[in-house]
């Protein structure tokens, strides 16, 4: 299971992946950005940092290898809304607590990957692995790899790095 994240403009699907939208000023238009689910603790972390860098919508992916557990939309909630007044923030990233599929996403989609472009691209879908990578299978064949960088990542790492990149 992976989600999604929206900064106003993008739309993050992660966890198993994160879609965002960016909703600021001057921030360029992506669309989406995803990544596998952490554990709990992992997870509030890197909810309240996407919300706090303004991602719009907070959607769930299924992946292979994930782990299709889903914290209550009710719990996320408290954590965007804890972290948009924390951070001062005009805009509630938008939850769910359903599973989204790959045909779900909005394309040009963008995998970040190893080994990738190194170059932020232009997409409206950024997906960012679960931990031991996506299956082959899984994968649909019209996706753009990414790389982010020499190391890889923990999933709430890459999502950050993706929507700092991308944000710049």
């Amino acid at each position: 299971m992976d989600w999604a994240v929206s900064v106003r403009g993008l739309s993050v699907i992660a966890l198993s992946s994160v879609v965002m939208s960016r909703r600021c000023r001057g921030v360029p238009s992506w669309r989406s950005l995803l990544r596998r689910r952490p554990t709990r603790d992992r997870q509030r972390f890197l909810v309240e940092k996407l919300a706090e860098l303004g991602v719009a919508r907070l959607l769930w992916l299924k992946t292979t290898r994930g782990k299709n557990r889903v914290a209550s939309g009710a719990k996320v909630f408290s954590w965007v809304l804890s972290a948009v007044e924390q951070s001062r923030g005009a805009w509630l990233m938008e939850t769910s607590s359903d599973l989204v599929g790959w045909s779900d996403l909005a394309r040009p989609v963008v995998i970040c990957h190893p080994g990738g472009d190194t170059e932020a691209p232009q997409a409206r879908t950024v997906v960012i692995g679960p931990e031991g990578g996506f299956s082959d299978e899984e994968l649909p064949s019209d996706v753009v790899h990414w790389d982010l960088g020499p190391t890889i990542l923990r999933v709430e790492s890459a999502a950050i790095v993706a929507v700092a990149r991308l944000m710049s």
